[in-house]
């Protein structure tokens, strides 16, 4: 007798006692040759779990609008599918175009499928004639949302209504002020910047010192700082200052060493003329210290307006 199961062929001279499989010898050992039967029953239960899940997948060609209420397809016969299951109908192709519900009816003879799509549980839009249908699962309940921070955000960035952290409030339309211990410091407005107490300004920058040991122009660089300290023991044939401030007004402080051992040309013509009280240039001292302060303006020559010749410690 033969027998073919799942495609594997079994000869009944594989048979003995009526139902058992005859055995083999190993090592003096008997087992029974079960192998066969166990391939083809593997083989077996692949197929029929690929068979069921086919039976949960289908096509249709009915044309259904996408929405929330009763949906009705006609998808292939002999499905799986049964009343309360949820499945999700998706445009073939295109599955942002969709609907989930709840199966209300299915005729595995005619293949007619009812369902009934909750509000919200769909989406894309449109009518569609392309469908392809699955089994899926319930939406689950929506997180609770975060509450929004505190702040207010006004044209054209960010402003503070009475932030006790800050100090800023806006107080109008492009108008806002910055106050501390309760009494308003700084405003800013359409007309500008009004400060109510009396401003404390840093020092543009630390002492910077010059040595000159060699005969030629005596430059004074602002960003550096504007107090100086230069040591002379060469010729000075012309004073300078570079990276001046635009629009401002400042004074320079400049405190010579030994500025009476040299000569210093003190410019009386051109853009960099220097202008003196009486139009008389000092005279430095040979041996000591001389302290001379200089106004810059927006235009005009730089003006000494202060000599202090020979300074020593007050006796």
């Amino acid at each position: 007798m033969t027998i073919v199961l799942d495609g594997v062929t079994f000869q009944d001279s594989d048979w003995v006692n009526r139902g058992h499989l005859t055995t083999i010898t190993v090592n003096g050992q008997s087992y029974q040759r079960w192998e066969g039967m166990w391939q083809a029953g593997i083989r077996e239960l692949n197929t029929r779990i690929t068979g069921v899940g086919s039976t949960l997948t289908a096509t249709s060609t009915t044309s259904e609008t996408i929405g929330a209420g009763s949906k009705a397809l006609t998808i292939q016969a002999s499905k799986g599918f049964a009343a309360g299951n949820i499945i999700t109908a998706f445009q073939t192709g295109t599955p942002t175009n969709y609907m989930t519900g709840t199966v209300d009816s299915y005729d595995s003879g005619t293949g007619a499928l009812a369902f009934t799509v909750a509000a919200g549980d769909f989406g894309g839009s449109g009518t569609i004639a392309a469908w392809t249908v699955t089994i899926s699962g319930k939406t689950g309940a929506t997180g609770t949302v975060s509450a929004a921070g505190d702040g207010t955000i006004g044209a054209p960035g960010m402003s503070w209504a009475n932030d006790p952290d800050t100090g800023f409030t806006r107080t109008a339309t492009g108008e806002t002020s910055y106050s501390a211990d309760g009494s308003k410091i700084l405003d800013f407005g359409p007309n500008g910047l009004t400060m109510n107490d009396k401003p404390v300004i840093k020092p543009a920058a630390a002492t910077s010192s010059i040595t000159h040991d060699s005969s030629g122009a005596l430059t004074f660089n602002l960003a550096n700082g504007n107090d100086f300290v230069v040591t002379v023991s060469a010729d000075i044939t012309d004073i300078d200052f570079t990276n001046v401030p635009s629009g401002l007004s400042l004074v320079v402080s400049v405190e010579f060493i030994n500025g009476g051992t040299a000569s210093v040309t003190w410019e009386s013509t051109g853009s960099t003329a220097i202008r003196a009280a009486g139009g008389t240039a000092p005279t430095l001292t040979e041996s000591g210290t001389d302290v001379v302060q200089f106004l810059l303006r927006p235009s005009g020559a730089p003006i000494i307006t202060s000599v202090a010749l020979d300074v020593q410690d007050i006796a």
